[in-house]
């Protein structure tokens, strides 16, 4: 139960014993590490609101805060499943348990979300099945025999996708003559509503509504990323862009609210030429990552290919 104004209402979670597993996991890598878990860490606090779910009042925010909870703590098990043989690991699980408790709260600069999108992205590569390594530009991955730099980055700010997608550029030059661009689009620029919850009718809806907000905003934004992609690959040595994002969404029902995450990545190969490469990163990214293969002029809709085609 959950107290909204003083009212206790029902609320339940999408994939509640997954992520009650997944606790148990990201617990035990850490002791196992010599890494105490403060209750008044995000972390704690996260695991506090899914534990107390069922038997107890939490949270002033009420529903929003689980759906917090569980945007971040996908997040973070995935990255404790997919990292955890990696030696910098624990350093850097310590680096994640500061920030302030929900996105929306935390200042522009959040070294503790960028460092865990980062590690999110590489985790989701190697739950796949690619060979990664962090290492600059922030991660470097095996893809169909070449090794490419990722550079992972997170605007907040409308002005801000411009200056992650130099600065992503320049970290790939630095570190390896080509490489992506992985952008999160989760913060960028969205109403406080929306970043705190989307209320849909239907689980169902989910992944779709998800999607279709990712396409939408790339596509309000792809004059920012055409010269990257379009003009001048060859010179900065971008392989293409892979867009992510996550919104937790609550389902109004009549006993109560329904708690879930959406996700979706919108991968944009340079020039908008599908290569052998994407193939496997689709495969990593999941059900929900499509592949942009054209934006027609004029017009606010854009074509996908997905693995299947």
């Amino acid at each position: 139960m959950v107290a909204v104004k003083g009212a206790p209402i029902a609320v339940d979670v999408v994939g509640m014993p997954e992520f009650l597993a997944g606790i148990e996991r990201v617990e035990a890598f850490a002791a196992h590490n010599g890494i105490t878990i403060p209750r008044s860490s995000r972390l704690g606090l996260y695991m506090a609101v899914l534990r107390g779910l069922n038997s107890r009042p939490i949270a002033h925010r009420g529903p929003i805060d689980v759906g917090g909870a569980i945007f971040e703590l996908r997040q973070l098990i995935a990255i404790v499943d997919g990292l955890k043989a990696t030696p910098s690991l624990s350093a850097a699980l310590r680096v994640l348990l500061d920030g302030r408790y929900l996105t929306i709260d935390a200042p522009t600069h959040d070294p503790a979300r960028d460092k865990q999108f980062e590690l999110y992205v590489a985790a989701r590569l190697a739950l796949g099945g690619l060979r990664t390594e962090l290492a600059e530009p922030d991660i470097i991955v095996d893809l169909c025999g070449d090794r490419v730099g990722i550079a992972a980055k997170r605007p907040r700010t409308a002005p801000g996708i411009k200056s992650a997608i130099k600065k992503g550029g320049r970290q790939v030059r630095r570190a390896r003559p080509r490489g992506y661009l992985a952008v999160d689009a989760s913060m960028y620029p969205l109403p406080k509503a929306l970043v705190l919850a989307v209320f849909l009718d239907k689980v169902d809806d989910v992944q779709r509504a998800t999607a279709e907000r990712l396409r939408s905003l790339v596509y309000e934004n792809f004059h920012l990323l055409r010269p990257r992609l379009m003009e001048e690959p060859e010179r900065s040595g971008t392989l293409g862009m892979l867009f992510h994002l996550s919104m937790p969404v609550m389902i109004d029902g009549e006993r109560g609210f329904t708690a879930a995450v959406g996700e979706a990545w919108l991968i944009i190969p340079a020039k908008l030429r599908p290569v052998p490469a994407l193939v496997p990163l689709l495969r990593c990214l999941g059900p929900n990552a499509h592949i942009l293969a054209s934006v027609p002029r004029g017009s606010a809709t854009v074509t996908l290919a997905s693995e299947a085609s």
